[in-house]
Order: structure tokens, then C-alpha cells, then sequence
């Protein structure tokens, strides 16, 4: 069997010398990189750091996934109060930047809006030319750069965007052994990021990441063409109900092994270790039925990324194997 994978992510908390050593030193030399939050400029710093490291590296892109804009510091919303939305990088104090215009030209009234998985919720009341006026519905600290969603509403990745062209340039440059696209609703989206590596005489493996119900229903057709599968919970969560959680987990470990197609798990697996000392008893049980369920490795986000301890974090979720 295959040694089960602990993927850390790279964060302010972990980007350093002393945890890459560590990922090694533990048997655990799998490091993932976000590049959505990452200029062209500390992309390319982050990955000359890691050359110097014998670890197998992943690059998260954005795929299809929408954010919004810069804020200088979190928004507070208060639910039951309106609040604009601006097209834009920026926004006036107390409105949400959205810089994505076809994300923007989609919006109609009567749209829920999940952000942050599903920590804020909007309704769209009424939307002008550049101006989106929304209910919040569910609040909480809007911070920067964070995922917006359209329920019901998937935008599907039909060319690469000029942002992650140049991401994938400096993975070939610095020999980044996996490229993990974000929001699959499709193969065809797949395909169109395996087109362009092909392009480049790089060959890479290419990660789906499933966190749409549509992803769900398109797993056969995704698994043709993936390398591996990583379920993301997180934004999976905010899409469907808590209820249905778990079964759709079941089903997308069985049916990877069925295809024979490795299957990471990510979103909170050890989330209480961002800001504890100790894992919970329920996180302890659920690696424990993670591995049982045939699953290849686990993806630690927050954890390791902004954690209070990155370093004690994976010793301890490595001594659980």
C-alpha cells in the first residue's frame, strides 16, 4: 500500500526553513502552496525558497474560483443590514470589492452569495450598472481575497486566465511536481490546464479539486482524466448541506478506488489544531476512518498555513498514523 500522505500547506506560520526540515525529517515531504493569495513576485520567491528542499511540491490555482477584492482591514457586517457590492479591486469603506466582471455581469437579483465557506451569506436585492446592493442574511469578519460564490450559479474554467498562465510558467521554472486546479465542475476543465502544460513540454500532475456538487455528479468523467482527486470540504460545505456531507464523502472515496485513482481529503481535517495545542477526540477517529475508507493523504490548511504551531501540529497528526 502506498504510504498515506500528509500535505502541508505553507503559510506566514510555516514558511520556513525549520518546518520544511521537519516535513522531511517526519517522512512527510508534501507541501502545497496557495498561489491565489500570492503575487507573480512571492509565487516565485516561495518556490526558489522550496527548490532547496528534497520535497515533492503542489500548486494550488485558482481555477474558476472567484474572490473579491482587497480590503485594508476585515469588514464587520452585521446581518439583517445592506451592504454594496462595487465592481473593482477597491471599494469604498463598507462596501465589497468584486474585480471580477463576468462573475459581476452574472449577478442577478434574488442570488445567494456565499463567502468564506458559508461564514457570510447575501441576498441580492437590486443590482445597477456598477453597484450590487445585498441583504446579509449571515455574518461574520469579511476579510480580503476571500471565495464568492453564486449558489446554483457554477462558472466554468474555459481558458486559462492570464494570472495562471504565469503561475504555471514558474512552476515549470522551478520543477514543481503537481498542479492542483481549483472549483472542477467538469473534465473539460481539466483538460483545458492539461492542454496548456502539454504546450509547454511540462508534464506535471494534475490534481481536481471537487467543491461543487457538480464535481460530484461528474466524478467518473473527472477521475479519467485527473492524477488524483482532493475532495475540499470547506468550499464543498458551503454548497450543500451539512447534511449531506458525509454520505458525499463516502461516495467520492469509493468511487476513486473503484477507478483506481488516489484520493486526498482536505477542508478541517485537524482544524481545532490551528488555535489548540491538542486535536480533538472526533478529528483523532475521523483520520482513523479517513485511512479506513481507502483515502491517499490529507491536506492541513489553516493548520500548518496560520496555525499557532505548525511544527507541534504535524508531529502530532504524524504520530497518529
Amino acid at each position: 500500500m502506498a504510504q498515506f500522505r500528509i500535505i502541508s500547506t505553507l503559510g506566514p506560520a510555516s514558511e520556513s526553513q525549520t518546518f520544511v526540515d521537519l516535513c522531511v525529517r517526519l517522512g512527510q515531504p508534501y507541501v502545497r502552496v496557495n498561489g491565489s493569495h500570492l503575487s507573480d513576485t512571492a509565487l516565485e520567491r516561495v518556490l526558489a525558497f522550496l527548490k532547496g528542499f528534497p520535497v515533492s511540491v503542489t500548486l494550488d490555482l485558482q481555477g474558476s474560483k472567484r474572490r473579491i477584492g482587497q480590503l485594508p482591514e476585515p469588514l464587520m457586517l452585521r446581518a439583517g443590514s445592506s451592504v454594496l457590492l462595487v465592481l473593482g479591486e477597491c471599494a469604498p469603506v463598507g462596501a465589497i470589492p468584486m474585480p471580477d466582471a463576468d462573475l459581476f455581469a452574472q449577478i442577478i437579483a434574488g442570488d445567494l452569495l456565499v463567502l468564506m465557506d458559508r461564514q457570510v451569506e447575501l441576498l441580492v436585492e437590486d443590482v445597477a450598472a456598477n453597484v450590487i446592493t445585498a441583504r446579509v442574511l449571515k455574518a461574520a469578519p469579511l476579510r480580503a481575497r476571500v471565495g464568492v460564490h453564486i449558489v446554483n450559479k457554477p462558472l466554468l474554467l474555459k481558458g486559462l486566465p492570464e494570472a495562471q498562465v504565469r503561475q504555471v510558467a514558474l512552476a515549470q521554472k522551478y520543477d514543481v511536481a503537481a498542479l492542483a486546479l481549483s472549483f472542477v465542475s467538469q473534465a473539460a476543465e481539466l483538460i483545458v490546464l492539461w492542454d496548456h502544460c502539454e504546450s509547454l513540454k511540462y508534464g506535471p500532475q494534475l490534481i481536481a479539486k471537487l467543491e461543487r456538487p457538480e464535481a460530484i455528479s461528474a466524478l467518473p468523467s473527472i477521475a479519467a482524466v485527473a492524477d488524483e482527486l482532493w475532495l475540499c470540504r470547506g468550499d464543498l460545505g458551503a454548497m450543500v448541506s451539512a447534511r449531506e456531507l458525509a454520505p458525499l464523502q463516502f461516495k467520492v472515496l469509493r468511487e476513486a478506488a473503484e477507478a483506481n485513482v488516489p484520493c486526498v481529503v482536505a477542508g478541517q481535517v485537524f482544524h481545532h489544531l490551528t488555535s489548540h495545542d491538542e486535536p480533538t477526540r472526533s478529528e483523532v477517529v475521523h483520520l482513523a476512518e479517513i485511512q479506513a475508507r481507502d483515502a491517499c493523504g490529507i491536506v492541513l490548511s489553516d493548520e500548518t498555513a496560520i496555525g499557532i504551531d505548525p511544527v507541534r501540529t504535524l508531529t502530532q497528526v504524524v504520530a497518529l498514523l
